[in-house]
């Protein structure tokens, strides 16, 4: 090899290693954080669990949803500003609730509904559920399907599981009862419902969210 070849080769590898980052330099880059969130309140809160959701809103604010379980199995939720990791509010739940895609929580207890905005923690509209609180615990939160802007439609089965009947809450929480089906809701999909004769039946109904029919 000639002296020019090792000369060549010696500046390349110092170049190569003069590239490499060295590793607190690394260590730095990777554990450097934009903000951090205390799920235990400060040591206030002996949390045993947890889980995290994120939430936009239609005007893009997006939050963090902490649902978090202490040892009394007491259950709370923190909402969390994704950007800055301030606490924009925190309120212990042992209720039922459904989330939807443009930034709404519905909160269901004694008998309401409640529509919560989940970047700001307003509460929106309040209102009374269609039947009973045990017809509405009988049916699930999973048959209440939010719309748009703090929208909610809400399945109730009758008593003898051969129909159901569509109610639906306006932006204002005005309720306003759709319309009856001689078959089980089972699932809304866009300005589309997905029913059955009756849970184990093969065979699917699909009717418009607007007028109900086929």
């Amino acid at each position: 090899m000639s002296l020019k070849r090792i000369n060549y080769w010696l500046i390349a590898s110092l170049c190569f290693f003069l590239a490499i980052p060295s590793e607190p330099a690394l260590a730095k880059d990777l554990l450097q954080l934009q903000w951090g969130y205390d799920i235990t309140n400060g040591g206030q809160s002996a949390t045993s669990s947890y889980s995290m959701k994120s939430v936009t809103d239609a005007m893009g604010n997006e939050s963090l949803l902490v649902t978090k379980v202490n040892k009394n199995n007491d259950y709370y939720i923190d909402s969390v500003d994704a950007k800055t990791g301030e606490l924009l509010w925190s309120i212990p739940t042992d209720n039922e609730y459904t989330l939807s895609d443009d930034g709404y929580m519905f909160i269901f207890h004694d008998n309401q509904v409640s529509a919560k905005h989940i970047a700001t923690g307003e509460i929106r509209w309040t209102a009374p559920l269609p039947g009973t609180q045990e017809d509405f615990l009988r049916n699930g939160a999973e048959l209440a399907y939010p719309g748009e802007n703090g929208s909610l439609y809400v399945v109730m089965h009758a008593d003898d599981s051969k129909s159901s009947t569509l109610y639906y809450y306006d932006t204002k929480g005005t309720l306003i009862q759709k319309f009856k089906v001689p078959y089980l809701i089972e699932q809304i999909t866009g300005n589309v419902i997905i029913g059955k004769k009756f849970s184990d039946h093969p065979d699917f109904y699909m009717s418009s969210l607007t007028t109900g029919k086929k």
